[in-house]
């Protein structure tokens, strides 16, 4: 993919939709867990799937289970997998049942720019490494880390923005 390519901003744009929607999906779901107590897996049968994705596709486990906390979408860019929150009548009728978590591989990531070694479940891209709801959680460590890899001068002018107005 080509650095400033139509298809790169496309994927970078629905990535950063999608991204925020399913964590304001998160917190409906954990509201509604005693009604809906189980999520089926959608791998939406992409144009171009990541088999880790689609061998989830259909997986029904409890919203509680922890295989959610590695692998609720999004999980990669581009990634248009998302989940759907059932009760055990809607279980029932369609001939479904919970199944046993998958066994967790994972596959080690060195961070080029500083060094940082981390174990990230198969089927996880590095920058989408994080829990469900954990994105605004780790937003300031996030623009933290993006200030400190800026130009001296840059960083300062950012740094006494962010004191100035809290942003």
């Amino acid at each position: 993919m080509q650095l400033g390519s139509t298809h790169r901003l496309k994927v970078i744009y629905d990535t950063n939709l999608r991204t925020p929607h399913n964590e304001g999906q998160w917190q409906r779901i954990q509201r509604n867990k005693d009604d809906f107590p189980y999520l089926k897996y959608d791998a939406n049968n992409s144009e171009h799937p990541r088999l880790e994705h689609s061998a989830w596709d259909g997986l029904v486990l409890p919203v509680d289970d922890p295989f959610w906390q590695a692998h609720y979408p999004v999980k990669a860019w581009g990634c248009i997998c998302g989940v759907m929150q059932l009760d055990q009548d809607t279980l029932d009728e369609l001939g479904l049942k919970p199944a046993e978590p998958p066994q967790e591989e994972t596959y080690t990531y060195i961070n080029k720019r500083t060094g940082e070694v981390q174990r990230i479940p198969k089927g996880v891209d590095p920058s989408f490494n994080y829990p469900p709801g954990g994105r605004l959680t780790n937003l300031n460590k996030m623009l933290a880390d993006k200030i400190d890899r800026l130009p001296d001068d840059l960083k300062t002018a950012a740094n006494e923005r962010i004191k100035k107005t809290g942003f």
